[in-house]
C-alpha cells in the first residue's frame, strides 16, 4: 500500500504535499518523494526512509521544489525486493512526447506481460510495475490529442491502480475501473485543490471533501483551478474490503463509509455472533482493533472494554518484515501489556485480522504471562488464505497461517483458549451494496483480474 497526495493552486504546494504525506505516514515505511510543476519544468526530490528522513527541517523545500503544483508518494513495497528495486522511490519521471511528467502510483498490476510488449525494456531501471507504466505512457502519444491518447493507454492497463500524474501546468488523478483503492478530492478555502488516498489527509490540510475520483475516470486539475473529468472505462467496482477493516485511517471516510463508526458496528456484530459469556474484559490489539473492541464491549455481556495492551508507535507493520526472527523482535518491541489489568481475568482479545500468526502468538502469550485465566481470540476479518495481488503486501500463500492450518490448529499455534474469525459474508452485509462490488480475493482466491483478462 502507498499514500498519495496532490496539491494544485498553492505557492506552497511542496510544503503542503509533505504535510499531507505526514498524515499518511503510518503507511510509508520505505520511501518518500515529492514532485512539483512551476509552469516551465517539473522538479523531483525523494529517497528512502520516512517523510521526516527524506525532507528534514534543514532542507529548503520550496527552493528545491518550486511551483504551485505538487504530487507526493510514500510507500512500503508491494513487490518483491531485489537489487533493481532497492533504491527506487516515487514519483517516477517520464516524457509524454516532449512534455516532462512525474507519476505516483498506488496499487499493483498482477500481470504486466501485456504492457511489456509495448515498451523498450532496455530502458527499465527496475522491475516495479509503476516504472513499466511510466515507460508505457511514454510511447502512447500517438494522435497528439492528449485526452484520446491517454484514455486509450489506460484501456490497456489491467489491475489495481490509482495514479497522480504531474505535468508542468496540471495534475491528473486516475482511478481504475474497479475502484480498488480510494482516491479523494478536496478544496481549501483559498481555492487550492487537494487529492489524497485518504480523507484524513484532506482534514489535515484544512480541505473540504468534495468526493472521490470515480472508478474508470481521470480528473484534470490545472494550475489556474480549471478542472475536467473524462471517463475512459465503465465502472466495474471491486473495492478492497481489507481497506475498511485494517488499512484505512480511522478518521477517514472510505468508499463513502466513516471508518471508525463502521468498525465499532462490526465489533457489535461480532459480539452478537460470538458472545463470550463470563468474560471479564475485552482487550483490543492496538491500534487498529480499538474500535472493534469498543463495539464488542458496548453491551457489557461479554466483558467490559479495557485497553490492557499498549503499542509503541513507529515500529511499523510486522507482517511485511522480511524474516521470522526480525518479525518476532519487532513484535516484542511493539506491545506492552498491563499486568494489573489482565491478572486473573477471562480476556477477550480482539484484532483486526490474523495474517502470519506471529503477532497473535506473541500477544496471546503476553496476556497469559500477565496472569490471565482465559484468552479468547477474535478476528474482525475472515481467515486470509490467499495472497493479495492488488496492492496489499500480504505474504505468499505458504506463509499465511490460515492457508496451512485449520481454525483449531491456528488456535493451538497462537495459544488461545478459543479462536473465531468473523465471516466475510457478514462483513460484506455491514459494508453495504452488492457483495460483488467488493474484492475478497485474499479470503477466497477469487482473483477478478483473471476473469477480466479472459474477457478482454
Amino acid at each position: 500500500m502507498c499514500g498519495l497526495i496532490g496539491i494544485a493552486g498553492s505557492p506552497e504546494a511542496a510544503a503542503l504535499a509533505i504535510e499531507g504525506l505526514h498524515t499518511q505516514q503510518f503507511r510509508g515505511l520505505e520511501s518518500a518523494g515529492v514532485a512539483t510543476g512551476n509552469g516551465s519544468d517539473v522538479h523531483l526530490r525523494g529517497g528512502l526512509g520516512l517523510v521526516q528522513d527524506v525532507f528534514s527541517q534543514e532542507v529548503d523545500v520550496l527552493g528545491q521544489l518550486p511551483g504551485n503544483l505538487a504530487i507526493g508518494h510514500i510507500r512500503y513495497s508491494t513487490v518483491a525486493k531485489d537489487a533493481r528495486n532497492a533504491r527506487l522511490y516515487q514519483p517516477i519521471r517520464g516524457l509524454w512526447g516532449t512534455e516532462p511528467f512525474c507519476l505516483a502510483h498506488n496499487g499493483n498490476l498482477p500481470d504486466t506481460t501485456h504492457l511489456m510488449s509495448y515498451i523498450d525494456q532496455s530502458r527499465l531501471t527496475s522491475s516495479v510495475d509503476s516504472e513499466i507504466i511510466v515507460r508505457f505512457f511514454e510511447g502512447s502519444n500517438e494522435t497528439g490529442i492528449f485526452e484520446d491518447d491517454f484514455a486509450n493507454a489506460l484501456h490497456e492497463i489491467r489491475g489495481a491502480f490509482c495514479f497522480l500524474l504531474l505535468f508542468r501546468d496540471e495534475i491528473i488523478a486516475v482511478r481504475d475501473p474497479q475502484g480498488v483503492h480510494p482516491l479523494s478530492i478536496g478544496k481549501r478555502e483559498d481555492g487550492t485543490f487537494v487529492v489524497a488516498s485518504e480523507t484524513c489527509a484532506l482534514e489535515t490540510l484544512e480541505a473540504t471533501w468534495l468526493g472521490d475520483v470515480e472508478p474508470g475516470t481521470f480528473v484534470r486539475i490545472r494550475a489556474d483551478g480549471e478542472t475536467g473529468v473524462t471517463r475512459f472505462a465503465e465502472a466495474a467496482p471491486k473495492q478492497c474490503i481489507f481497506q475498511l477493516v485494517y488499512f484505512g485511517h480511522p478518521a477517514s471516510i472510505m468508499y463513502g463509509t466513516p471508518i471508525f463508526e463502521w468498525r465499532v458496528k462490526v465489533g457489535e456484530a461480532i459480539e452478537h455472533m460470538y458472545p463470550t459469556h463470563g468474560a471479564d474484559i475485552v482487550v483490543p490489539v492496538p491500534d487498529s482493533a480499538i474500535p472493534y473492541g469498543i463495539g464488542y464491549g458496548a453491551g457489557g455481556r461479554s466483558g467490559r472494554y479495557l485497553p490492557g495492551i499498549w503499542r509503541h508507535h513507529y515500529t511499523g507493520r510486522t507482517f511485511i518484515l522480511p524474516t521470522q526472527n526480525i518479525r518476532q523482535a519487532a513484535v516484542r518491541r511493539k506491545f506492552q501489556s498491563s499486568i494489573h489489568d489482565l491478572q486473573g481475568k477471562s480476556v477477550v482479545l480482539i484484532d483486526d485480522s490474523i495474517v502470519r500468526g506471529t503477532t497473535s502468538h506473541w500477544v496471546v502469550d503476553r496476556v497469559w504471562k500477565a496472569g490471565a485465566r482465559e484468552v479468547h481470540m477474535l478476528s474482525a476479518y475472515d481467515a486470509i488464505r490467499y495472497s493479495c495481488v492488488y496492492g496489499v503486501d500480504t505474504p505468499e500463500k505458504k506463509n499465511l497461517i490460515a492457508a496451512t492450518k485449520s481454525v483449531e490448529e491456528t488456535c493451538k499455534f497462537i495459544g488461545a483458549t478459543s479462536l473465531r474469525y468473523f465471516p466475510i459474508e457478514s462483513l460484506l452485509r455491514l459494508a453495504g451494496g452488492p457483495p460483488g462490488q467488493w474484492c475478497t480475493a485474499c479470503t477466497n482466491g477469487d482473483y477478478w483480474h483473471k476473469a477480466n483478462r479472459l474477457a478482454a
